[in-house]
């Protein structure tokens, strides 16, 4: 009798064994994903504010014409920058 208790007991304990194993793996798994995605934001953000340091770089204050809106056009490119630049970093945050 205490034999087949013992054997339950094992069995009870290899299955949640088996199931932690396979839990983890797929948290590992989940985590590779999210690095890798955490990589690709990373980038992106890079590569955003590169293209906004461009931007800004070859403007000045000068040499911007009121004329026809191309400065609003300019100013309206540049906050979508910003704002893509804060929405990634505000998810990286989130990630951490």
């Amino acid at each position: 009798m205490h034999s087949d208790k013992l054997d339950v007991r094992v069995q009870d304990l290899e299955q949640k064994i088996i199931q932690l194993l396979e839990q983890h793996k797929e948290q590992r798994a989940m985590l590779l994903r999210l690095q890798e995605e955490n990589q690709q934001l990373m980038q992106r953000i890079a590569h955003q504010a590169e293209a906004v340091h461009d931007v800004s770089s070859k403007l000045s204050v000068g040499t911007l014409v009121r004329a026809g809106g191309a400065t609003q056009d300019w100013e309206t490119r540049i906050d979508n920058y910003i704002n893509d630049i804060d929405k990634s970093i505000a998810y990286l945050e989130r990630l951490q």
